[in-house]
C-alpha cells in the first residue's frame, strides 16, 4: 500500500515536471524554432486568461508543498510578490477559487 502511494506521488511530480515546467516551447503557443504563432484579436486574449485545470490542480499541489498545507494562504501571499506576471496573477487566483471549491464540494 505505502509502495502505491509512492509511485503515485512520483507520477503525480512527473507529470507537473515534464507536463507544466518541461514543456516544449510548441505547446505553449509557439511554432517550432521558438517563433511566436500569430494569434488573432480576441483570441489571443482568450487564451491569455483561459487556465487548464490541470495547471491550476498541479499550482494548487505546489503551492501547499511551499507552504506547508496553506494553499490559500500561499496563494494570497505569492499574489502580493511584486513583478508579478499577468498570468501568473490569473493563475494564482484560479487556485484560490478552485480551493474554495473544493472544500465546498467537501462541505468544509
Amino acid at each position: 500500500m505505502a509502495e502505491a502511494r509512492r509511485r503515485k506521488g512520483l507520477h503525480v511530480h512527473n507529470l507537473i515536471v515534464h507536463n507544466l515546467i518541461a514543456r516544449p516551447a510548441h505547446r505553449f503557443g509557439s511554432a517550432p524554432g521558438g517563433r511566436p504563432m500569430p494569434l488573432t484579436g480576441g483570441w489571443a486574449a482568450l487564451r491569455a486568461l483561459w487556465i487548464p485545470p490541470a495547471e491550476v490542480r498541479a499550482e494548487m499541489w505546489a503551492i501547499g508543498v511551499r507552504h506547508g498545507g496553506r494553499v490559500v494562504e500561499g496563494a494570497r501571499e505569492e499574489g502580493r510578490a511584486t513583478g508579478l506576471s499577468f498570468r501568473r496573477a490569473i493563475l494564482l487566483r484560479a487556485v484560490i477559487r478552485e480551493h474554495g471549491r473544493a472544500m465546498q464540494a467537501l462541505g468544509q
